[in-house]
């Protein structure tokens, strides 16, 4: 490749690989655009502002086809994690970034059952392989023809 032909070329890589290592200016550049008035929109019908903040803190529908879409999955369809209970509902979501992080619910601990009787095992009490108490034979295998 002629010398005049890579320059041109060097200089438009050299370019990319400056804007890919400062995401903070383009992440500016969308931010200021945003801010001259341009609002992202509904993904569903494209003619509404996002208004709906799922459980994971994906914005992407308005009020009328959020219900649309958690129909068919309750999964937020950006992360795959589940979308409710909604974290906000209104205008001020369409204001705010498409992805606002949600902190994780504390798992809240469960008290211990009833009458002090823990649970061991969930088999009902009996050990042993299927249940049986060891004796490994079905109904009716092992006895004679009249069943007694």
């Amino acid at each position: 490749m002629p010398l005049a032909e890579a320059l041109p070329r060097l200089e438009a890589l050299a370019e990319a690989a400056e804007a890919a290592a400062s995401p903070s200016q383009s992440l500016a550049g969308a931010a200021a655009a945003e801010a001259d008035g341009e609002a992202r929109q509904c993904d569903f019908c494209w003619s509404a502002p996002r208004s709906v903040r799922f459980a994971c803190g994906h914005a992407l529908y308005c009020e009328a086809c959020a219900p649309r879409v958690l129909e068919r999955d309750t999964n937020c369809p950006a992360c795959r994690q589940p979308a409710l209970p909604l974290a906000a509902i209104g205008t001020h979501v369409a204001e705010q970034t498409t992805f606002v992080y949600q902190p994780p619910a504390r798992a809240v601990p469960h008290p211990p059952p009833a009458g002090g009787a823990a649970v061991v095992g969930g088999r009902g009490g009996r050990g042993g392989r299927g249940g049986r108490g060891g004796r490994g034979r079905a109904r009716g295998e092992g006895r004679g023809a009249g069943g007694s």
